[in-house]
C-alpha cells in the first residue's frame, strides 16, 4: 500500500492562522453522500473525479448542523484530481446559506476492503460561513473521501464525505504568531500535520472497512480485530493487515459503537487516552439512511 502526502499552503492556510477569539467557531460533523464520475473505471486506476452529482447532507450534528440540515444540495468542485497539490477554495459550498469549505491539504491511499479496490484520501480545511450576521469564526476541520469498487455503474461511483473540527495537538496556539513569522509557522504546522493526516487516513480506511462490514452481515464489528478475520466461506477479512488498525503513532486505534454510526478516536501524540490532544472520528448516520453501502 504506497502513501502519498500533499501539502497545500495558500491564502486559506493564513486566514486559519488568524482566527480570533471573539466569535463562535464553526464545530460538529457532517457527512455527505451522492455518485461521483471518474477517469477509470475502477479506483484502482483512478486519479480525478470529473464530476460529481446528487450530493447532499446525509447527516450531521453539532452547529453545523443548524447551518446545514440533512437533505441540503451541495455542490462540490469539478473536476479534482486527488492526486495533485492544489489549493480549492470552496472545495464544496452551499451558495443559499452561504458556507464553503476550502481545501487545504490531503493525504491518499489505495487498496482493497475484501478483494475490492479503493482508493482513501484524508486531510484538513477550512469551514467558513458570513451566515447570522458573521457571528462564526472560520473553523479548520478534517475530512475524509472514500471511493471503492464495485462501482453500479463503470466510472460512477457512490463516495461518502465526512468531516468533523479538526484537532490540534502540540501547542497549536503557536499558529497566531503574525509577521514575518508566518510562514515559518506555516512550514512548522505543515510537519506537525503529516502524523494526523496519516492518522486522518487510517480512519477513513477503517470506516469505510467498518461501513463495508456492516452492509454484509447487516451489523457494526464488535471489534476491529472482525474487520481482519474471514468468514465460514472462507473469504478474507476485509482489512489485510494489523498496521491498518494503528494510529500514525503506532498505537491501536481505540474503536466505539454507537447506536447510530461509530467512534474512532487515536491517543494522539502524547500515545495516552483522554487528553487534549486526542484525534476523534465520529460517524454518525440518520435514521432510515445508511452511509457507504452503495447505490440500494
Amino acid at each position: 500500500m504506497k502513501n502519498t502526502i500533499l501539502t497545500l499552503v495558500g491564502a486559506a492556510a493564513i486566514l486559519a492562522l488568524a482566527q480570533t477569539s471573539n466569535a463562535i467557531p464553526i464545530t460538529g460533523s457532517i457527512g455527505f453522500s451522492g455518485n461521483a464520475n471518474l477517469n477509470s473505471g475502477t479506483a484502482a486506476t483512478a486519479t480525478t473525479v470529473t464530476s460529481w452529482s446528487s450530493t447532499t447532507v446525509l447527516s450531521d450534528a453539532g452547529i453545523i448542523a443548524s447551518l446545514l440540515p440533512g437533505g441540503t444540495s451541495v455542490t462540490f468542485a469539478q473536476p479534482w484530481n486527488f492526486t495533485v497539490s492544489s489549493l480549492i477554495n470552496n472545495f464544496w459550498q452551499v451558495a443559499s446559506v452561504p458556507i464553503g469549505f476550502d481545501l487545504q491539504s490531503f493525504t491518499f491511499t489505495r487498496g482493497t476492503l475484501g478483494g475490492n479496490p479503493y482508493v482513501a484520501i484524508a486531510g484538513t480545511g477550512l469551514i467558513h460561513t458570513t451566515a447570522a450576521g458573521g457571528i462564526y469564526d472560520p473553523t479548520l476541520w478534517d475530512f475524509s473521501v472514500t471511493f471503492q469498487d464495485p462501482a453500479s455503474v463503470p466510472a460512477n461511483q457512490t463516495f461518502t464525505f465526512s468531516a468533523s473540527q479538526h484537532s490540534v495537538p502540540d501547542g497549536g496556539t503557536t499558529v497566531l504568531l503574525l509577521g514575518t513569522g508566518i510562514f515559518c509557522v506555516l512550514s512548522f504546522r505543515s510537519e506537525r500535520e503529516a502524523p494526523l493526516n496519516r492518522t486522518r487516513l487510517a480512519f477513513a480506511i477503517t470506516s469505510a472497512a467498518i461501513t463495508s462490514y456492516d452492509a454484509i452481515y447487516g451489523a457494526y464489528p464488535k471489534s476491529l480485530q472482525e474487520l481482519l478475520q474471514g468468514d465460514k466461506q472462507g473469504s478474507n477479512g476485509l482489512l489485510e493487515s494489523p498496521d491498518s488498525l494503528m494510529d500514525a503513532w503506532g498505537q491501536p486505534i481505540r474503536y466505539t459503537p454507537q447506536s447510530n454510526g461509530f467512534e474512532l478516536i487515536s491517543a494522539g501524540p502524547d500515545r495516552i487516552f483522554g487528553t487534549q490532544d486526542d484525534v476523534v472520528w465520529p460517524h454518525k448516520e440518520p435514521a432510515g439512511l445508511t452511509v457507504g453501502r452503495g447505490n440500494e
